[in-house]
């Protein structure tokens, strides 16, 4: 049996039409209406035979329809009873509200949304429209008051401020005494008056949205970056207003800043690399060229050539594949330093054995050429990133040598304090020019009193890395008495 009969026919007809409540049906598949009862027509001003079969945007107005369909819309979705509240006018000046209750119902069969039961029930007697403006007046205050931004509102013929709202006084920090009822060009952030005025008559003008961009210093000091729209409402007979939206957009620019600065730190590594792989393919062209010239050498006439030239074709072999080999460790060491994912791996060691082995191995390799000191009070032990601080005292005494005349002395002063390792490398070489030092770190630069020495450029750039990491310090100082000196900060304490 078709079940629509049972709203249409006999007794659940009789007792449903005699329902002082309005009520209808709609099927769910089509949302046609199936039946009504006679409050429900005689709500709506509608003969029955104006209801059945169309759906609620075919009958109602806009308005209407739209909330009724929206609860319709729910109930298929999610299978739920709905409730919304619907005003109807009664005639001019009063509202009549209902509450709409809109009811799923299924069938016993199938389980299956069948039918969507609504009810219209009187929620109070008749308001006036008087109630409704003084509501309606409350919800913008409500409103106004909950928006994230600044409002001010001022007039256009004295430019009076007439409203404001918590954000705003917030914003900049003010009271409601200090702004309402006074005019708009008095506030603070207005220093700048012509061009206030000039964008406001743009709005007026053209009556389009007018944005822009001002900062403003705080009382307390912090500088205040907002964005601004300022919009010109003229609403039938009312005064003309000045409406201004203001947004704090400070964290917002400091995001943009941090952006900005991270994408140029990428270029300068993008950069950086591409220069070093243009450089290690020009230095890597004359030791390779050193290598075959010497091995083509030996091959052909090795069994002819005297002892002392044989030694001295290995010997530029050596330095040429030490040279190489220099340059591949750099290349590491710059890969590593660069990357995101480079970890920190704290482990215990004694300094001054571990200064005394980095020192040991320079000294045969630089066939002993420079006395060394090693101030150290007692030998103690430090946590750290032994690799990245093997990086850092080799790369600088390193340099002391080379850069030291022979025989003139390296010394090193090693001390503890407060969980710091306090360290100094001082050489007598040639002295650093003061405008060579602000770029002695930089990657690839060699200053003025390198010219006779061998190097790309890199190690005291992998260095001051390596003390960034390490959440350390390095300075340097050069004067002709005293030399060059590397001054060294690096906590000892450090966790992975």
């Amino acid at each position: 049996m078709d079940e629509t009969n049972l709203f249409n026919k006999g007794f659940f007809k009789n007792i449903l039409d005699r329902l002082p409540i309005p009520a209808s049906v709609k099927e769910a598949q089509t949302l046609k209406y199936v039946y009504c009862n006679d409050a429900f027509a005689n709500l709506f001003g509608k003969a029955k035979e104006q209801i059945f079969n169309k759906t609620t945007p075919e009958i109602f107005d806009k308005n209407i329809s739209k909330t009724i369909v929206s609860a319709d819309e729910w109930v298929c979705n999610s299978g739920q009873p709905k409730t919304e509240l619907i005003y109807l006018a009664k005639n001019l000046t009063q509202v009549v509200a209902y509450e709409l209750i809109n009811e799923p119902y299924f069938n016993d069969i199938t389980n299956s949304l069948q039918f969507i039961i609504s009810i219209f029930q009187p929620l109070r007697k008749a308001i006036s429209a008087d109630e409704i403006l003084r509501e309606t007046e409350i919800l913008y205050k409500k409103i106004f008051e909950s928006l994230p931004v600044g409002v001010l509102i001022f007039r256009d013929n004295d430019f009076t401020i007439i409203d404001v709202n918590s954000h705003f006084l917030c914003t900049f920090g003010v009271e409601l005494d200090q702004i309402l009822y006074n005019s708009f060009f008095n506030l603070p952030f207005c220093s700048q008056q012509e061009k206030f005025k000039s964008l406001l008559q743009i709005a007026k003008e053209t009556n389009t949205e007018q944005q822009f961009e001002f900062s403003y210093q705080l009382p307390n000091g912090r500088k205040l970056e907002t964005l601004t729209i300022v919009s010109y409402i003229h609403f039938l007979t009312l005064d003309p207003l000045y409406f201004l939206i203001i947004s704090d957009i400070s964290s917002l620019q400091e995001i943009n800043r941090e952006i900005i600065s991270f994408v140029q730190k990428e270029q300068e590594l993008f950069s950086l690399k591409n220069r070093f792989i243009s450089i290690v393919n020009h230095e890597l062209i004359s030791p390779l060229t050193a290598i075959t010239l010497a091995v083509d050498l030996l091959q052909r006439f090795g069994d002819k050539l005297p002892i002392v030239e044989k030694e001295k074709q290995f010997e530029v072999i050596r330095d040429s594949v030490q040279t190489i080999k220099k340059l591949i460790e750099n290349a590491m060491h710059l890969e590593q330093l660069t990357s995101d994912t480079f970890l920190i791996t704290p482990r215990k060691i004694y300094i001054k054995n571990f200064l005394e082995d980095i020192i040991n191995k320079l000294q045969a390799l630089f066939e002993n050429k420079n006395p060394i000191t090693i101030n150290i009070a007692s030998d103690f032990e430090i946590e750290i990133d032994e690799i990245l601080l093997n990086l850092i005292f080799n790369n600088l005494i390193s340099n002391a040598f080379k850069y030291s005349p022979p025989g003139t002395p390296i010394t090193i002063n090693v001390e503890y304090q407060d969980n710091w390792l306090i360290a100094s490398v001082n050489n007598l070489g040639e002295v650093i020019s003061p405008e060579d030092i602000t770029k002695i770190f930089n990657p690839f630069f060699r200053g003025k009193n390198a010219y006779k020495i061998k190097g790309f450029g890199l190690g005291l750039s992998l260095v001051k890395k390596a003390v960034e990491i390490l959440k350390g310090t390095i300075e340097v100082e050069s004067y002709p008495d005293a030399g060059t000196t590397f001054l060294l900060r690096l906590p000892t304490n450090l966790t992975s």
